[in-house]
């Protein structure tokens, strides 16, 4: 771009989560992958005032197209996180049903006659949590939003 004052950015602040920490999303812009962003970090992107279509990846989940319009000298302030809200909360409970099985199978201490529908209970229901973000509705594995406290600190 000749003109710097006529230059937009777009800031994109990934959200500090445990489920992705060690993975880099990827970042497109317009179709284009840009660069890649680590956790609990913020990066931000060069573009030509006007429209721009902002998309994270990771692995084969997305986020949906996000579409921005900077105006020229204008930093548009985005923010990308997981998309599954009740992650811990159905996690948590598949894994300590889990564990006890293992307890009970090492063991050798006879399983109550009703751990074993419980299991099926609270496994199944969350088995398809996860298959439903990273299958069926693989875009929406990743959010991509406004930044409330980018815009508030400007």
């Amino acid at each position: 771009m000749n003109n710097m004052e006529n230059q937009s950015t777009i800031s994109i602040n990934r959200i500090g989560e445990w489920m992705n920490r060690a993975r880099a999303f990827k970042v497109f812009i317009d179709g284009q992958q840009v660069g890649t962003i680590s956790n609990a970090t913020q990066i931000s992107f060069a573009v030509e005032p006007g429209t721009h279509k902002v998309e994270c990846k990771v692995d084969w989940c997305s986020s949906r197209e996000f579409e921005v319009k900077p105006a020229a000298g204008e930093t548009v302030y985005l923010q990308v996180q997981s998309g599954m809200k009740y992650y811990w909360q159905v996690i948590t409970p598949m894994l300590v049903m889990v564990f006890l099985n293992f307890y009970f199978v090492v063991s050798r201490i006879k399983k109550p006659f009703w751990f074993d529908i419980l299991l099926g209970l609270i496994c199944l229901p969350a088995a398809g949590y996860l298959l439903y973000y990273t299958a069926i509705s693989r875009k929406d594995y990743l959010l991509i939003s406004y930044d409330s406290k980018s815009l508030l600190g400007k």
